[in-house]
């Protein structure tokens, strides 16, 4: 089922509006992936922030996101670690 299934995104998303997507989760298979495959379940015209954009498959998902929706992300450092928002 992994981190986001579609039945518990379906069921549990808000209904009415929200102001900012923050994706993180366990990595790899089982984890932020899921946010990419049900991505059309979400409002996207908002804000998106991607936490570890420094590990390779989650930098790979923001620029694919950022491609499809048009809009260019930027990187923030902390410390070691990145994270990226879609503006």
């Amino acid at each position: 089922m992994g981190w986001y299934s579609r039945e518990v995104l379906s069921r549990e998303l808000p209904k009415h509006s929200y102001d900012l997507i923050l994706v993180d989760g366990p990595p790899n298979a089982i984890g932020r992936g899921g946010f990419y495959k049900w991505r059309h379940l979400f409002n996207l015209d908002v804000p998106i922030v991607i936490d570890d954009i420094h590990r390779e498959r989650e930098l790979l998902m923001i620029r694919k996101l950022s491609l499809q929706l048009r809009r260019p992300f930027m990187v923030y450092p902390w410390s070691r670690r990145h994270f990226g928002v879609i503006a």
